[in-house]
């Protein structure tokens, strides 16, 4: 029996790939559970068509990805902290702060995605580094100014 996975099967296989089963394992185990359905053409070219649409919408999103990147270059924000009569910031500036200033410039960026290798506790400029989706990285500049 000829089925397309739809799951991934410990010892059988992976999700969207198409194995030759025997049919009680397939009959009583896979199709009943939603694991797997029948290779039929029907099914086949389902699969296929949603493969293409998966793919035209992940080329879709890379190229959206790369534009925010691209925008996100070099871009310079300005965030302005209290310091102290020793020259610190009361607070440190976090990834937070950085991500509100970024949806002010029209930005929808997580703040999982901002890296901050320490955390900013003095007035100046500092290089932060944006993680996108698809590996992709932008570079901005981040000036605490008082």
């Amino acid at each position: 029996m000829k089925v397309i996975l739809l799951k991934n099967v410990p010892g059988t296989g992976n999700a969207g790939e198409i194995k030759e089963v025997a049919s009680g394992h397939g009959q009583n185990y896979l199709l009943p559970k939603k694991l797997a359905i029948l290779a039929t053409d029907k099914n086949l070219t389902q699969m296929k068509e949603q493969e293409n649409r998966k793919a035209k919408e992940a080329e879709h999103d890379l190229l959206e990805t790369e534009k925010v990147a691209n925008r996100l270059n070099g871009l310079a924000l300005e965030i302005k902290g209290r310091i102290n009569e020793s020259g610190r910031l009361y607070a440190s500036v976090s990834g937070s702060m950085i991500v509100k200033k970024l949806k002010e410039k029209g930005f929808d960026i997580n703040k999982k995605s901002i890296v901050l290798p320490e955390p900013i506790k003095e007035l100046g400029d500092y290089q932060v580094r944006i993680e996108l989706d698809h590996g992709l990285e932008a570079e901005i500049v981040v000036s605490v100014i008082d």
